[in-house]
């Protein structure tokens, strides 16, 4: 029952956060508000759209409600790993300056850009003294 209330919950607060904050905030918000796993928070809001008669489950763990619905409960990884990849610099550096802009609601430390842009020159070379 708590975790399709819980669902009911989520899929309000989702709703309000669309409409005005906009897509992108629904994840952000839920890292920051929910205190658990993005994949739990939508099991327990496919829980919720389900049923409308939570008492169906009465009774039931909440894995076998999950069963009942055919919802995973599993990550979803095969048992062969995949070979770690060493990726250029270039990209990592940008991976670091994505999650660094998407602090849109945090305040931005510049001393974090300056050193990323310190290394991304090192890398690319001044714009002054490159080519085109």
């Amino acid at each position: 029952m708590a975790a399709w209330q819980a669902g009911r919950l989520l899929i309000e607060a989702k709703t309000n956060i669309y409409r005005q904050a906009g897509r992108s905030s629904w994840i952000p918000w839920l890292e920051t508000c929910f205190d658990g796993h993005l994949r739990t928070a939508q099991r327990y809001m496919r829980l919720a759209r389900a049923t409308d008669k939570p008492e169906e489950f009465a009774g039931l763990s909440l894995r076998q409600a999950y069963f009942r619905l055919g919802l995973s409960i599993q990550p979803n990884r095969s048992d062969s790993r995949t070979p770690d990849i060493k990726l250029p610099a270039y990209i990592t550096l940008a991976n670091k300056l994505t999650k660094v802009l998407r602090r849109t609601r945090r305040q931005i430390r510049t001393s974090d850009l300056a050193a990323l842009y310190a290394q991304l020159c090192s890398i690319f070379g001044n714009e002054n003294t490159r080519q085109r």
